[in-house]
C-alpha cells in the first residue's frame, strides 16, 4: 500500500471517530437538556402541590382551633347549666319546706 492511501485511511479513521463522539456528545447533551427541563417541571408541580398542602394545613389547624373553642364553650355552657339545676331543686326544695300547704311526704 502506498503512502498516501494510509494517510487517507488514518485521516477518514480519525474524522469518523470525531464525527461518533461528536453525535454522541450533542446526544447526551440533548438528553440532559430534556431532563433538565423535567426536573424543573418536577420542582415546580413540588412547589405548587407544597403550597396547597401548606394552606390545607392551615385551614385543617384554624378548624381545629375552632372546634376546640366551641367544646371549651360547650363544656362551660353544660357546667352552668348544671349549676342552675342544682340552685333551682335547691330552691324548690327550700319552697317545699317552707310552703305549709304543701304535704310533707
Amino acid at each position: 500500500m502506498d503512502a498516501g492511501v494510509i494517510v487517507a485511511i488514518v485521516v477518514g479513521a480519525i474524522l469518523l471517530i470525531a464525527l461518533f463522539s461528536f453525535v454522541g456528545r450533542r446526544k447526551r447533551d440533548q438528553r440532559h437538556e430534556q431532563r433538565r427541563l423535567q426536573a424543573r417541571d418536577h420542582r415546580e408541580e413540588a412547589r405548587v402541590r407544597s403550597a396547597r398542602a401548606t394552606r390545607a394545613e392551615a385551614e385543617a389547624e384554624e378548624r381545629a382551633a375552632r372546634a376546640k373553642k366551641e367544646q371549651a364553650l360547650a363544656e362551660e355552657q353544660a357546667t352552668a347549666a348544671k349549676r342552675e339545676r342544682r340552685f333551682a331543686r335547691s330552691k324548690e326544695q327550700r319552697a317545699a319546706e317552707l310552703d305549709p300547704d304543701h304535704s310533707r311526704r
